[in-house]
């Protein structure tokens, strides 16, 4: 993957992506229409200084996997505490 500027395209509004901020450096964030800017996920302030963007990467071990055909379905049921709490 490589990394986008926000001059040819933003992100899907809402799509969680990787950020490059000139004063805060990689973050994780997402594009807000209304707001017209990027914001941070971890605290929703606005990052002005934005200029790359990258799709998420997506799991490494997803892709050994399926590099060495051994794909497997794993279903997870909560337990009863946890039921509990949603």
């Amino acid at each position: 993957m490589e990394w986008i500027s926000i001059r040819t395209s933003t992100p899907k509004e809402f799509e969680n992506v990787l950020l490059f901020d000139l004063e805060k450096g990689l973050l994780l964030g997402y594009y807000s229409k209304s707001a017209t800017t990027f914001i941070q996920y971890i605290d929703g302030s606005p990052l002005n200084e934005v200029s790359q963007w990258m799709p998420i990467p997506g799991n490494p071990i997803d892709d050994i996997l399926i590099k060495n055909n051994k794909v497997k379905t794993v279903t997870w049921k909560k337990s009863k505490a946890e039921r509990m709490l949603w």
